[in-house]
């Protein structure tokens, strides 16, 4: 009887790939938030484990958003769309980053995913971290400038 199921044992079943996305898209404003949100939902793999046909759920757990900018954390989150949040546009959310410095940069989002084995009639969680990685396409951060103007 199988009791125990390790991230190890998994490795012919991988999470679904996420895609990370911004807002605005494909570009930042300086010293303005830049939002972020992967696409990671939970779903299900079947194949055969130990021999033995299995269903696993897969589901996000944390995220560790590294900005790209020198500014790294972790969410219990996968974030959202300013208007799924129900935010107006270039407000700060748990997913979101404020650049200070001009360049280009690429948001990486790594994956933690949680992991039960459905097999024999039984229910395993899995020990161990199974993780996957998303990348944000390079972006450039533009400069946003007030003027006055005489009517």
């Amino acid at each position: 009887m199988i009791t125990t199921v390790t991230s190890r044992d998994l490795a012919d079943f991988t999470p679904a790939a996420a895609t990370l996305r911004m807002e605005p898209g494909g570009w930042a404003i300086l010293d303005q938030p830049a939002n972020f949100w992967v696409d990671a939902s939970p779903h299900q793999q079947h194949g055969t484990l130990f021999g033995r046909p299995v269903t696993i759920d897969f589901a996000p757990s944390s995220v560790r958003w590294d900005f790209g900018d020198g500014n790294a954390w972790t969410t219990d989150t996968t974030g959202a769309s300013w208007a799924d949040l129900g935010m107006p546009e270039l407000t700060s959310t748990a997913t979101s980053n404020i650049y200070t410095q001009r360049g280009r940069y690429t948001v990486t989002a790594t994956i933690r995913w949680s992991a039960i084995v459905h097999i024999d009639g039984r229910t395993i969680r899995v020990t161990g971290d199974v993780t996957t990685t998303a990348t944000s396409a390079e972006f450039e951060l533009y400069e946003q400038k007030t003027v006055l103007v005489r009517p």
